[in-house]
């Protein structure tokens, strides 16, 4: 929904959310969730979306990881 309003909008603020609902999202899921892996799948979609469309602090990588994995990779200390 977030990122349907940032394209509509053209407002990067809503992809911005997108991003942290997704974060938390996979933050508040226990590793044996059954939905785990789509929860990171969504957010790796999203920061790929986020860094196709302009500069983003965390590198491809990051986003690549969620996508191929289904896991959570340790995020920088900063971030979490």
């Amino acid at each position: 929904m977030l990122r349907a309003l940032a394209d509509a909008t053209g407002e990067r603020i809503h992809l911005d959310a997108a991003v942290d609902s997704h974060r938390e999202a996979l933050r508040l899921t226990t590793p044996e969730h059954p939905q785990r892996a789509m929860y990171a799948s969504n957010l790796g979609n999203v920061l790929l979306y986020r860094h196709e469309g302009g500069p983003d602090p965390l590198p491809v990588s990051f986003g690549n990881a969620h996508l191929e994995s289904g896991r959570r990779p340790r995020l920088p200390r900063e971030i979490e």
